[in-house]
């Protein structure tokens, strides 16, 4: 999982000069509540004084991919960029960052 989470931190630290990642967040479906299991999730929380560039957020999946087939990690990623702000607010209580 470490190495999932450093390809997905250096990614975004290529791609988003103007933000930092407070948390990454890496979830596998249960074996038993595959519909498709060739996906998986992943939220990033981080921190900007500006917005991400949408073609950023966009074509962020086809920036990851190569790195997660170097781990042979061959599932795509269903990706959730949150802001952190809007994490605090509405994110779940027990994960909350301070």
């Amino acid at each position: 999982m470490e190495q999932l989470e450093l390809a997905f931190r250096n990614v975004f630290e290529q791609k988003f000069k103007n933000a930092q990642i407070e948390l990454i967040q890496i979830e596998f479906p249960f074996p038993f509540d595959l519909v498709d299991p060739d996906y998986f999730n992943v939220m990033i929380v981080y921190r900007s004084d500006d917005e991400l560039d949408t073609n950023g957020t966009v074509s962020f999946i086809s920036d990851i991919r190569p790195e997660l087939h170097k781990l042979n990690e061959y599932r795509l990623p269903v990706m959730a960029f949150v802001e952190y702000e809007d994490y605090i607010t509405n994110g779940p209580k027990e994960d909350v960052l301070v």
